[in-house]
């Protein structure tokens, strides 16, 4: 494991790790900015750390997820917002199906089930 990767990895006083803290402040209201920011470091992390983001943002994965598709669903968010969120899913596609398969909400079905 990288040094990269055992700091992102590492749990805070807080108890996340640092992707799960940059991911939180997509709920920033107060700075456009700040969101904006972290939607680019994540996707840059994305990118270049051979990790799974999915497994570092733990038992808030859904509760951020809901929370990148209530922007991206809102019809007064900010463009630039909306594009970096969408730029960011792009490059998960690529590099991390974990996080992927969450947002699309997907279920592997029983192959038996098709069959009754």
């Amino acid at each position: 494991m990288s040094p990269l990767e055992k700091a992102l990895m590492q749990l805070g006083g807080h108890g996340s790790n640092l992707i799960a803290v940059l991911a939180k402040y997509i709920n920033h209201k107060h700075d456009p900015a700040l969101p904006r920011l972290a939607i680019q470091l994540l996707k840059r992390l994305a990118m270049v750390a051979p990790m799974s983001v999915y497994a570092c943002l733990g038992c808030d994965a859904a509760a951020i997820r809901d929370a990148f598709l209530t922007r991206l669903r809102s019809k007064t968010e900010d463009m630039r917002i909306k594009v970096m969120i969408l730029e960011f899913l792009t490059v998960a596609v690529e590099t991390q199906p974990g996080l992927i398969e969450l947002f699309l909400n997907l279920e592997i079905k029983d192959s038996t089930e098709g069959s009754r």
